[in-house]
C-alpha cells in the first residue's frame, strides 16, 4: 500500500482550493482523482483537511466516507501502534482514566446542568465511540 503524504495531495489539486479560501473546489475533479487510487490511501491529515472544507456539504462528506469503506480503506491510515511494555502499561492506563474523566467533565460544562451521569457516559457514549485501550502484544518476561 502506497501512503501519499499530504504535499503530494496538494501540488496535485492545489493548496489553495484545499484551504478555508472562498475559491470553489471542483467537486467533479476531486471525485475523479480519488476514484483513480486503487491501492493507495491518503492519510488522515488530508482527509482531515477536505471534510473540514466540506463541512457544509454532507452529500460529498458521505461520498468521502463511502469511497474510504468501498476501498476498504480505513479511516485512521497513518495513527502508528504504540508499543508499550509490561512496566508502562499501568501509567498508560491511568493516562486513559484521566483521558476519560477530562472528557466527561467537558461535555458536561456545556450547560447549567449535567448532560449526562458517569454510567450513560460510559454505558452510552464509549461503548458507541470507544476510546483506544493500551493492550500487552508481547510479554517481555514469559515465553
Amino acid at each position: 500500500m502506497i501512503f501519499l503524504d499530504a504535499n503530494a495531495f496538494y501540488s496535485y489539486y492545489g493548496r489553495s482550493k484545499l484551504g478555508m479560501t472562498s475559491e470553489p473546489v471542483d467537486e467533479e475533479r476531486l471525485k475523479k482523482y480519488l476514484e483513480q487510487q486503487r491501492e493507495k490511501s491518503l492519510p488522515t491529515s488530508v482527509y482531515i483537511e477536505i471534510m473540514t472544507h466540506f463541512r457544509n456539504n454532507p452529500k460529498v462528506l458521505q461520498y468521502l466516507l463511502e469511497f474510504r469503506y468501498a476501498k476498504g480503506l480505513p479511516l485512521f491510515n497513518n495513527i502508528p501502534d504504540y508499543v508499550v511494555s509490561e512496566d508502562e502499561i499501568t501509567s498508560v492506563k491511568s493516562f486513559l482514566c484521566i483521558t476519560k474523566k477530562l472528557l466527561f467533565k467537558w461535555l458536561n460544562r456545556r450547560s447549567q446542568k449535567h448532560s449526562c451521569t458517569w454510567e450513560t457516559f460510559n454505558n452510552g457514549l464509549l461503548k458507541t465511540f470507544p476510546l483506544l485501550e493500551p493492550s500487552i502484544k508481547v510479554s517481555l518476561f514469559y515465553r
